[in-house]
């Protein structure tokens, strides 16, 4: 169900994993229709005054409790750095973002995968190794050290391909609205 409440649209899924999996997939931003969306988790603005009021969490809560709980992330972070200041769209790091996925990383710790990518890109180029890595649902985001190296990834991987252990690697520049 949603609704509108002055110029912001609530939505209200079935469950509290529902809403970790819209959050985890919308959080950088959602594109529709050549817009940007902005997507949170909803907090209640009003005052719980009275007896026993107050004291319970609510579903909001509970979900952005849930998940700093669990060790997982916050509503919201940058996908690139980790920071909670700020979103990918204005990240400093945004023009050396890149994801990739492939079958051969599936399962893989990020130590793991983040070795397995460096040695396949390093057979390329030497200094072809990310800054950072981070798992975004069945993405990896990686920061390279400069946007010539994201270039020449995209080149190779659009031109002869990428591999690790036999599978193929898909190469995407990593923008805001596009995960």
């Amino acid at each position: 169900r949603f609704y509108w409440h002055r110029g912001v649209c609530y939505l209200r899924l079935n469950s509290v994993e529902e809403a970790k999996r819209a959050i985890r997939l919308w959080g950088q931003g959602l594109e529709l229709a050549g817009e940007e969306f902005r997507v949170r988790v909803a907090k209640s603005t009003r005052s719980q005054k009275g007896p026993g009021k107050g004291a319970g969490k609510g579903e909001a809560e509970e979900l952005a409790a849930s998940t700093h709980d669990k060790g997982e992330e916050p509503d919201v972070v940058c996908l690139l750095c980790g920071d909670a200041s700020h979103v990918l769209k204005s990240c400093k790091f945004q023009s050396r973002g890149l994801r990739i996925s492939c079958s051969a990383l599936e399962g893989k710790t990020l130590e793991e995968a983040k070795e397995e990518v460096s040695q396949t890109f390093k057979v390329l180029d030497a200094a072809l190794v990310p800054d950072k890595a981070r798992w975004h649902g069945r993405w990896l985001c990686l920061t390279m050290r400069n946007d010539s190296h994201v270039t020449a990834l995209l080149n190779q991987a659009a031109g002869e391909g990428l591999e690790i252990s036999g599978a193929a690697v898909s190469v995407e520049k990593l923008q805001p609205g596009k995960l």
